[in-house]
């Protein structure tokens, strides 16, 4: 298992999966029962662990992931500059 940041996007095809958007790998849809961990949020970047088995061919299917925590990426929308 290794921590991988990855953002996620809710599916606009079916209410009950997750699109993810992992760094460096291909997006992938997932049920949102085998989603453990903190609660996801749509279009928010996460650090995860991708429980997962390879094929004979090479081809890599998740079947769990694992949710650490949400990351916050950039200033908090609640900032405001400060003016003369």
């Amino acid at each position: 298992m290794n921590s991988i940041i990855t953002r996620v996007i809710s599916n606009p095809h079916s209410k009950t999966s997750w699109i993810f958007y992992p760094n460096g790998m291909k997006p992938f849809v997932i049920s949102k029962s085998k989603c453990k961990g903190e609660s996801l949020k749509s279009k928010t970047f996460y650090v995860c662990d991708f429980m997962s088995t390879t094929s004979a061919k090479g081809t890599t299917y998740v079947y769990a992931v694992y949710n650490y925590g949400e990351l916050m990426v950039g200033r908090p929308t609640t900032a405001k500059a400060k003016g003369k």
